[in-house]
């Protein structure tokens, strides 16, 4: 994220890795961006923040993590 490149729904399709549409729960596009602005954030999170890598970005990225295993390995 902090790089912004991650595994978001939209670079999954556009990496040939899932067949699916690229959109979020929320119904946005799940791009690089987005996932910051999400209204399905938890966390408030800027970009200052995730270039700091303070407590908020990485509260944001664990999210995002815990998110995409759930989307590929649903309990």
């Amino acid at each position: 994220m902090r790089v912004g490149v991650a595994r978001t729904k939209s670079n999954m399709v556009k990496w040939r890795l899932k067949n699916e549409d690229d959109k979020c729960d929320c119904g946005e596009r799940q791009t690089d961006e987005y996932l910051v602005i999400c209204t399905k954030n938890p966390i408030i999170c800027t970009k200052d923040d995730l270039i700091q890598a303070n407590q908020n970005a990485i509260d944001l990225a664990t999210h995002w993590i815990q998110y995409n295993n759930n989307q590929t390995h649903p309990t």
